[in-house]
């Protein structure tokens, strides 16, 4: 993870360094965790003097930034190498995480993934999603299957389809006030479909009618309708495919997230992809291997990697339905840990010290019997059940009907 960090940052000549965050926590992190965890003695030194370079990283000059940054990622290379070499192997083998750097990981803000500025951030908030944590749990509301190309003449108005086809003619921009509607033909070799967006700004009509031209071969995916009666694909997402792509590559199965104004599919999505990288590291397994087999549920990772991110021979239709393996085992963890939770209040109050009431057997006859009626055998029973708890020196849980 950390290597995907730096390596992003150096990308396109350090393009995208300004969008990277939290260099200066996650490698000091990441070498208190090597040093909570059995790891090599070699590995736990690089890792905290790597972490050292990057004290105060923020405050400095951008090319002093570029210089750490490139010298970074030679060394986190070298520590990998560790990894493979004999002396680095112990002959206990460490724990699978660390259940403190996990909830400190957990605990972060959203603000310290790329691309999250204050403004995202502030959306987010609205959405009471603050931290690494809340974003885990914002889980995906329904899926679109996106894995099958569909012939245009057989796609039904009103569904969700993927397109393969060619740009015919140009693409036309149409004012619409101060924002613009965008029309763009596609056709395959069994019809026409006609890709609008609506209400684009008139700079990014300006970049669609430039990016795309006559012939251009193009993937297409969104919601269908009839108009006139002519098929149209309104707001598609679009990709450019050169000749002789195969567009297996993108077709997949997209989670739809809930939103908030100001909060659109891509960009959650861009999200969510930086956070699952940081899943093997952040999420912890904490339930023990013979658990798992015996109740047949799946990592925690794989859980919210696939939840988040299906893969493309996960079953739609189980998804939808949340009733996959991945929603089952978070399901599993959310009743789990209320009834460990429940059971760890129920222990502390058997801890605490009461008062003991012993009430005598002449007491309990002079109550039942002024009594209009008598007692049925269950509430005789229940009766001497809380007699019986009084007179322990621990405060009484009980649940009467």
């Amino acid at each position: 993870t950390i290597g995907n960090a730096l390596e992003f940052a150096a990308k396109n000549n350090f393009a995208l360094l300004k969008t990277v965050k939290g260099l200066d926590t996650l490698l000091p992190a990441m070498a208190q965790q090597a040093h909570r965890l059995s790891c090599p003695e070699l590995k736990k030194k690089a890792l905290y003097e790597l972490a050292d370079e990057f004290t105060g990283f923020y405050g400095k000059a951008l090319e002093e930034q570029k210089e750490i940054i490139t010298s970074a990622i030679i060394k986190v290379n070298k520590i990998r190498l560790l990894d493979d070499e004999p002396h680095a192997q112990h002959e206990h083998s460490a724990p699978t995480c660390d259940l403190n750097f996990s909830m400190q990981q957990l605990s972060r803000p959203v603000s310290d993934l790329p691309g999250v500025g204050p403004k995202t951030a502030a959306v987010l908030e609205r959405m009471k999603v603050s931290t690494f944590e809340d974003l885990l749990y914002l889980l995906p509301r329904s899926y679109i299957d996106r894995r099958t190309v569909m012939p245009i003449d057989r796609i039904e108005p009103g569904s969700h389809a993927v397109i393969v086809g060619n740009v015919v003619g140009s693409v036309s921009v149409k004012p619409t006030g101060r924002l613009r509607m965008v029309e763009m033909l596609i056709s395959d070799e069994s019809a026409v479909v006609a890709a609008k967006w609506f209400r684009l700004p008139a700079r990014s009509a300006a970049l669609l009618k430039k990016r795309y031209s006559d012939g251009d071969r193009v993937l297409a995916v969104g919601q269908t309708k009839m108009f006139a009666y002519r098929l149209e694909i309104h707001d598609p997402e679009i990709e450019t495919l050169s000749p002789d792509e195969d567009p297996a590559a993108l077709l997949n199965i997209t989670p739809m997230y809930p939103l908030t104004d100001g909060l659109a599919q891509k960009t959650i999505h861009r999200i969510m992809n930086a956070l699952m990288r940081l899943v093997p590291e952040i999420v912890c397994e904490y339930l023990p291997d013979s658990i798992r087999v015996s109740k047949n549920l799946i990592s925690l990772q794989d859980a919210f990697s696939h939840v988040h991110f299906p893969h493309p021979d996960d079953a739609v239709a189980a998804l939808n339905a949340g009733t996959s393996p991945y929603h089952r085992r978070i399901v599993f963890d959310e009743f789990f840990l209320l009834q460990t939770m429940l059971a760890l209040k129920k222990q502390g109050a058997s801890l605490e010290r009461g008062s003991c009431l012993n009430i005598s057997d002449s007491r309990i006859h002079e109550l039942t019997t002024s009594l209009p009626f008598k007692l049925t055998p269950p509430q005789s029973q229940v009766l001497e059940e809380i007699r019986s708890d009084m007179a322990e020196p621990v405060p009484m849980h009980r649940l009467l009907q």
